[in-house]
Parts: structure tokens; C-alpha cells; sequence
């Protein structure tokens, strides 16, 4: 049965226009729910002058759009808006059929765009996104000495500009974290009742406690306002 979509678009926005519309305030008691419509879509070269805008009930903006997708049904961008109005207004209900033939056609059109198109990374034989393993090119085989200096060399004839970050020098508390960090550390754990108990792990410390392993390394690093948690406190050991 033929249906003229364009009709049922005008005689859409003709009524709401001759209703002379215009949006309240929420409290007010003319409040109606309204959606700014543009009458001819941006993407067909429209503007956002108030001569193209008109308010449409929730209803109303989603038929109409509906409408506009029969009407030019090579638009990709009016898929895409009717798409963007099943998932996010509220305001309108839908049937399983509406939203079927949306979705499918969404798919078609995002799978017509994205034809031809390069897939992102590299793509490996056995489908690996990185060669691991015995599929490293280099598994089992060293650089000789002479290859070695080679990269030496140029790795020390580039510029800092040549990296996304400088190269700056470390300072002397970098260092000093950095040695406190290789140190072999114990955890000193204080239970509510002032109960001790050593662990080797934060972990451990946590299936003890309850306390969240996030939560007693903070504890731990001094990180909190409070030096506790539900009365559980723990402190870092280094031996």
C-alpha cells in the first residue's frame, strides 16, 4: 500500500506550527512536554533559525523522524538521530516492531560505512594481536654484540624532543623511592581489639581483615586523612 510520507511529515509540523506553541516552566499549569524539531534536518542542509525549528510532543519527534527516514532513505545521519531517539527519550513509547526495523536498519547502514575500511592494529597469521611465544620472530635467538652497540648507539643519539616526554634527570627522593621499593617489607596489622599480626602481603592481610587490599595500601602509604579503617590499622615494615 503506498503511503505518502511527506504529506503525513508536513501535516505533522503545519499542525504544530498553527498551534503556536511555546515551552513552560514545569509548575506551570499550560506546562506540556515539547522537543525542538528541526523542520528540515541539518544534514540536508538546514539551520538553527527559528523558522526552522518547531516543538513537537515526544510522540510527535519520534514519528517524525520515523517519517524523515522513509522519506530519504540513503541519509545516514537521520539513521543515526532516529537511532539516538529510541535509546534516549523517555518520553515515548515504542512498540518491538518500531524498534526492530530501527536497529536492523542502523546496522545496515553502519555496516555500508565502515566497508573498506583498515581494521585497527596488525593482525598476525593465527589471529594474535601481538606475536607471543614461539610466534616472536626472535623466540629463541639473541642480537649479536655488534647489532647491540648499533642500538646503543642510536638510542642515545636521539634528542629528547624525539619522545613524547622528556627524559629528565631523577631526583634524589625519585631515587630514594625507588630503593625503599626493592626492600623486602612486612605488614604490621592492628585489629580493632589491638590485636598484632604480621603478614607478608597486603593480601593476606586483607582476606584476614576484610579490609579491601586498595584500602590497607593507602592505609599503609600513609594516603588516608584517618590512620584507620573500621578501627583496623596496618603499618609497612621494612626488613
Amino acid at each position: 500500500m503506498y503511503m505518502n510520507y511527506l504529506s503525513i511529515y508536513n501535516a505533522i509540523i503545519d499542525r504544530a506550527i498553527s498551534q503556536k506553541r511555546r515551552k513552560y516552566k514545569l509548575d506551570n499549569i499550560f506546562y506540556v512536554y515539547y522537543e525542538k524539531h528541526h523542520i528540515t534536518p541539518k544534514c540536508l542542509g538546514g539551520t538553527n533559525l527559528k523558522e526552522n525549528l518547531v516543538l513537537l510532543t515526544a510522540s510527535e519527534h519520534f514519528v517524525a523522524h520515523q517519517l524523515l527516514v522513509k522519506i530519504y532513505p540513503n541519509e545516514y545521519k537521520l539513521v543515526f538521530a532516529l537511532r539516538m531517539l529510541c535509546g534516549n527519550n523517555k518520553n515515548s513509547r515504542r512498540s518491538n516492531k518500531e524498534y526492530s526495523w530501527i536497529k536492523q536498519l542502523h546496522a545496515e547502514k553502519m555496516s555500508l560505512m565502515q566497508k573498506g575500511k583498515p581494521g585497527k592494529g596488525y593482525k598476525f597469521s593465527k589471529g594474535h594481536t601481538l606475536s607471543q611465544g614461539t610466534n616472536n620472530g626472535m623466540s629463541g635467538k639473541t642480537h649479536s654484540v655488534e647489532t647491540k652497540e648499533l642500538l646503543s648507539l642510536l638510542a642515545k643519539s636521539r634528542l629528547p624532543e624525539s619522545y613524547d616526554f622528556a627524559r629528565l634527570p631523577k631526583t634524589d627522593s625519585h631515587k630514594e623511592n625507588m630503593r625503599t621499593a626493592k626492600q623486602i617489607r612486612r605488614y604490621k596489622l592492628i585489629s580493632p581489639n589491638g590485636t598484632e599480626s604480621i603478614f607478608n602481603r597486603v593480601q593476606d592481610a586483607s582476606k584476614f581483615s576484610g579490609v579491601s587490599v586498595g584500602v590497607l595500601v593507602k592505609l599503609a602509604g600513609n594516603r588516608y586523612g584517618a590512620n584507620h579503617c573500621r578501627n583496623w590499622k596496618i603499618f609497612a615494615m621494612i626488613i
